[in-house]
């Protein structure tokens, strides 16, 4: 059986020093806000964090993370590219060792998690871009023949919406709306439309680009069954660099009411030289 995909929800509450909502395009009185384009170096969900380490000699690749999740023993996860297009992921705690192995373009971009690492033509996750770098299209072959999941569709460099597929056909679409202030750039690479979201991943670029927008908020909707509509709206909290330091998602239901289910993710950074 096709195991199932993960997918990291996005959203997040921290420390306030500016607020941006989706009525804030002229309040900043035309001052200009710059997010710093530092590197993420942990992110909190709840009483899971992921700490990040990269290869600063090798354009910044991810090559471990440390995770703690209450108070279990934290566990490491390891990122091998010593074999030219190709990468393992060992995963080493307590309780164990798991290793996975990828296919990856000549941008380091997954496009193949295989199921058996002796093949790398059949029996795999695959993972196609487009020219600008984006993941548009998520999919599984399985005895020679392709399954699609999902699609994205981009715009200027924005992801506005995703269709998932369930036996050929369409089960749901979510569809993005960006902030509308032109000063609302998501220039630290914040992973909140990413097709394929992966806590350990997605922040080091393996899945591809982020948009370059930040999300006011998303829309599911469910063919042929509307009460099923939600909406998830973002606000973003920022340190004194102007870095995205927190976003708390609220979820609301098909009546516009509060479903109590609030997400937050919270954000630090390796600070860059000036």
């Amino acid at each position: 059986m096709k195991k199932s995909l993960l997918f990291l929800s996005v959203a997040v509450l921290a420390f306030s020093t500016v607020f941006i909502s989706a009525c804030s395009d002229d309040d900043d009185g035309g001052k200009q806000v710059v997010i710093p384009p530092d590197l993420i170096k942990s992110l909190t969900i709840d009483d899971t964090t992921w700490e990040f380490t990269y290869d600063e000699a090798n354009d910044d690749r991810l090559v471990s993370v440390l995770v703690t999740e209450g108070s279990d023993d934290p566990y490491t996860i390891e990122y091998d590219y010593s074999v030219p297009g190709r990468l393992t992921e060992t995963e080493t705690a307590s309780w164990g060792t798991w290793t996975s192995h990828f296919v990856v373009d000549n941008d380091g971009r997954i496009t193949k998690a295989l199921w058996d690492a002796s093949e790398t033509d059949d029996n795999f996750d695959g993972y196609e871009y487009d020219a600008n770098g984006f993941l548009v299209r998520i999919y599984y072959k399985e005895d020679g023949v392709e399954h699609t999941l999902e699609r994205a569709t981009v715009v200027n460099d924005n992801v506005t919406e995703h269709l998932r597929y369930w036996e050929g056909e369409v089960d749901r679409t979510k569809t993005f709306t960006y902030l509308t202030s032109a000063s609302a750039l998501n220039v630290s690479n914040l992973p909140q439309t990413n097709l394929r979201n992966s806590e350990r991943r997605t922040i080091g670029g393996l899945y591809g680009k982020a948009s370059k927008g930040l999300i006011d908020y998303l829309e599911l909707t469910y063919p042929g069954e509307p009460e099923r509509y939600s909406k998830n709206t973002n606000q973003y909290t920022f340190d004194s660099k102007n870095r995205v330091t927190g976003i708390t998602r609220k979820f609301a239901d098909a009546s516009g009411s509060s479903t109590g289910s609030d997400e937050v993710f919270i954000y630090t950074y390796y600070d860059r030289e000036d």
